[in-house]
């Protein structure tokens, strides 16, 4: 999520690295993933390893999902480079008809890459890799792989705006079940206080294969840096082709 005055890929393995020392006259830097579509464009500072996880609740007219978002795993390599590891989410799903069904996300190993491109903004590429873990995927469109751009305009000290473009090939590793999918999103983030940041976002997901299905998200939430190294978020989207379509959730991060 931008915000104003403030990291983003992830720790490798889980590793306990040991933070360098740092002057009290600069805070640390807490740049989430969380919680809007928008992955940010800044990085985790180097050293530092991050943690983000929340709880997500999902409404559409035939079924009602809980999700457990695991941790994203951040870990600064360099300043401008991260590397990332996304544990897993879980999926409880309970339609309308039939019984209630368990779903297991995928893993996702990647890197981010920002260019600062001074006071006014930055940005960068984030590529990733997508890895089911259950044996039967991996003949269908289990395993993908991405790329994304990131940026970020600063407009105010208060006021910014950003934005991604990614594509991601599915079925990799298949003849028959190929696909691609388009991720875009526009953010206009505002920092109402050195704590508090709202934003609002608009994004879509568009599958080569079944454009005709593609959602278009109005997204809004807010983030709360409670004390240096934590933060905590809530927010609230809405499925414009869908209105019946919500979701919800709320997180928190962690940086050492």
């Amino acid at each position: 999520m931008w915000r104003s005055g403030s990291g983003v890929l992830v720790g490798a393995a889980f590793v306990f690295l040991a933070c360098p020392a740092r002057s009290q006259e600069q805070p640390l830097a807490l740049v989430t993933d969380r919680p809007s579509f928008s992955e940010s464009s800044a990085t985790v500072p180097q050293g530092h390893l991050q943690l983000e996880f929340g709880l997500e609740y999902s409404h559409t007219r035939e079924t009602e999902t809980a999700s457990a978002i695991f941790p994203m795993l951040r870990y600064g390599l360099t300043e401008g480079t991260e590397i990332r590891i996304g544990i897993p989410s879980i999926a409880w799903q309970f339609p309308d008809e039939g019984a209630k069904q368990t779903d297991l996300g995928r893993l996702c190993v990647g890197m981010k890459f920002v260019y600062p491109l001074g006071d006014w903004g930055a940005v960068g590429l984030s590529p990733f890799g997508l890895f089911p873990l259950k044996n039967s995927d991996y003949d269908s469109l289990g395993v993908a792989a991405g790329l994304r751009l990131v940026w970020e305009v600063r407009l105010l000290d208060w006021l910014g705006l950003a934005g991604n473009l990614a594509v991601v090939f599915e079925g990799l590793g298949t003849a028959s079940a190929r696909d691609e999918s388009f991720w875009a999103s526009l953010l206009w983030g505002f920092s109402l206080t050195d704590t508090i940041g709202l934003f609002a976002e608009a994004y879509s997901t568009i599958s080569r294969m079944h454009a005709e299905d593609s959602p278009v998200f109005a997204n809004g939430g807010l983030s709360w840096r409670v004390i240096e190294r934590l933060q905590l978020d809530a927010y609230l989207g809405v499925d414009l082709n869908a209105p019946e379509h919500l979701v919800c959730g709320l997180g928190a991060s962690f940086i050492w």
